[in-house]
């Protein structure tokens, strides 16, 4: 039971929410072909090794997905070796940053909740505990990026606690509007059944 709680928790909240949605991106706006190949290759390397430890838990879904995924056609998943850990490539003080990103990121996006703004809705600021890990210089500026991001505000500063700027501007507002809107052309498109590499014409009143 330990084992697969562990695994559901990894392929939910670590690979598919986090950073299968952390790499949309770099699949739909790659910066080059390298770029995509790298973040494609990643994907199916995890779900190969993915495929081989859920494999006793569900034995014909995982012999489906590494089908699929695997260059030799000839093999079968319940043949192949026990994944070994590679503690050579961990980047622990990496992950530990990563670690506290995701708790800071959790942390604003309940504040806004209870405030009831919604994700798309772009805030002034982020204030940041001197206490997390952005003090002692862990967090490196392409994660205060990324939780930037995650949470919609424009700056992070360091203060006392982890706190969100609820205040809105006229600017900020029709920033979110923008954005709202943006939403519903794409839900459009994909109930069009439009591909991302397809040109649209867009006419709208209001």
């Amino acid at each position: 039971t330990g084992a697969a709680r562990a695994l559901e928790h990894f392929v939910v909240e670590d690979f598919s929410q986090w950073s299968i949605r952390r790499s949309r991106p770099r699949l739909q706006n790659p910066s080059s072909k390298k770029d995509y190949e790298e973040a494609i290759n990643t994907m199916r390397y995890v779900l190969e090794e993915i495929s081989k430890l859920v494999s006793p838990f569900v034995p014909f879904l995982a012999d489906r997905l590494y089908e699929e995924l695997s260059e030799n056609k000839n093999s079968n998943v319940h043949w192949e070796d026990w994944p070994k850990t590679q503690n050579a490539k961990r980047v622990k003080k990496l992950e530990a940053a990563m670690e506290e990103a995701r708790e800071v990121v959790t942390e604003a996006l309940a504040q806004r909740a209870v405030a009831g703004l919604k994700v798309r809705q772009p805030l002034a600021s982020l204030e940041i505990s001197k206490k997390s890990a952005v003090s002692s210089g862990a967090f490196s500026k392409e994660l205060l990026g990324l939780i930037a991001d995650e949470v919609n505000v424009k700056t992070i500063v360091v203060g006392k606690e982890i706190k969100i700027d609820t205040a809105i501007t006229p600017e900020l507002q029709r920033e979110g509007q923008v954005r709202e809107l943006i939403r519903y052309i794409q839900e459009m498109r994909k109930d069009a059944g439009y591909k991302p590499q397809h040109r649209i014409r867009l006419w709208f009143s209001g």
